[in-house]
């Protein structure tokens, strides 16, 4: 019932708009014959028009920051806040408006009334033409903002109150699937398990198609990535860890080993998930020439170039050279992985990513050396 009464409001706010549309087009077109000559007739009637349309697009634009939707803040305990930052502007905007048009009345209409003159006066009209300015200028004025108002409360409110209520549902599943304090951590397989059920699974899907371009709360994004990941969503996350490094970047507080990590996320979906391998190793060496002597590097490459030899292994693939390549790579990049960090020999010995390969013996000839 309410969705058609305001079905027929809005018709008989359109029929209301066409006429005085149409009332004033008539007007304008009657004047403009009674000019002189067709050029100031003409001028006349285009002069009108864009009077018109400005004085609309001045009264809309006024309607949207006066009606533009006010919204609870969020009260959970999440870091996850909506940015208010337009909000807080239509707010200042308002209040300056309204200020300025107290305090300077005055002057306002005695500025409305010599830019009407100045119109006049370049149109060389008579009296007539001079209301018939008043007229569209307060007219139009009035009706765009109108419109710009009842459009933003009505549909405008709408969209932000649809757009809090997704935002606080994924907030719901982060927090209820996504431990804080992890973000920084790297993938591990422990996390491989669909956890969510169709209608999580979908509300998080359908908000990172919408938004997942125009988020730019990197912590936002950081546990959107990690639930994707859980997920098996392995391209998407793989694509919003990349979006976490470029962000990162720009913003340029963190430091330099914690700003790669989100590319190395990424590099370990390519390889291990999305079984492209050949996209994960680009991305490990652009990393590489940046931080040379950052050991997880090679301990991925390593982990990497063994995927690789697994696959060939899987088709039998008889190629002794191409073998013996990767085995080389393999253990090139473990030495100086453990030369770097010998650390990482407690990590390498119980990671199956490694099975197969001689840790122990790799490990002992970079400390002979």
């Amino acid at each position: 019932m309410n969705k058609q009464i305001n079905t027929h409001q809005l018709f008989g706010y359109l029929i209301f708009v066409a006429g005085v549309v149409i009332i004033a087009l008539t007007a304008i077109v009657i004047f403009s014959f009674t000019s002189d000559t067709t050029s100031q007739g003409l001028n006349i009637a285009a002069t009108f028009i864009m009077l018109v349309f400005a004085s609309s697009l001045v009264g809309c634009l006024l309607g949207f920051v006066f009606g533009f939707p006010s919204y609870k803040e969020n009260e959970s305990n999440s870091p996850l806040e909506r940015n208010t930052s337009f909000k807080q502007i239509s707010d200042w905007l308002t209040k300056i408006i309204v200020g300025i048009s107290l305090v300077q009345f005055n002057e306002i209409i005695e500025f409305f009334q010599h830019l009407v003159l100045k119109i006049s006066e370049s149109l060389e009209i008579n009296p007539h033409g001079v209301t018939i300015i008043y007229c569209l200028i307060t007219l139009f004025l009035s009706l765009g903002f109108m419109t710009g108002y009842l459009v933003t409360v009505t549909d405008i409110i709408t969209l932000v109150a649809n757009s809090e209520k997704r935002l606080n549902d994924l907030n719901d599943i982060l927090k209820s699937h996504v431990s804080e304090g992890i973000n920084s951590e790297r993938l591990t397989e422990f996390e491989e398990q669909d956890i969510l059920n169709e209608k999580d699974r979908k509300t998080v899907l359908n908000y990172v198609h919408d938004f997942g371009n125009d988020i730019t709360d990197i912590e936002l994004l950081k546990r959107l990535a990690r639930l994707l990941f859980r997920i098996k969503e392995y391209t998407k996350s793989a694509n919003l860890w990349n979006r976490i490094f470029r962000l990162s970047k720009l913003d340029g507080s963190t430091d330099d080993n914690e700003l790669y990590l989100p590319k190395l996320n990424e590099a370990f979906i390519y390889s291990k998930h999305l079984k492209d391998h050949r996209r994960s190793n680009e991305i490990l060496q652009s990393i590489k020439t940046q931080r040379p002597g950052w050991p997880a590097i090679y301990y991925n490459l390593a982990c990497n170039y063994h995927r690789m030899l697994k696959d060939i292994q899987e088709e039998k693939v008889d190629n002794n050279k191409i073998i013996n390549k990767f085995v080389e790579d393999i253990n090139a990049n473990l030495r100086e992985a453990f030369k770097l960090d010998p650390n990482l020999y407690s990590l390498a010995i119980k990671d199956e990513e490694l099975d197969g390969i001689d840790i122990e013996s790799i490990f002992n000839s970079v400390n002979k050396v």
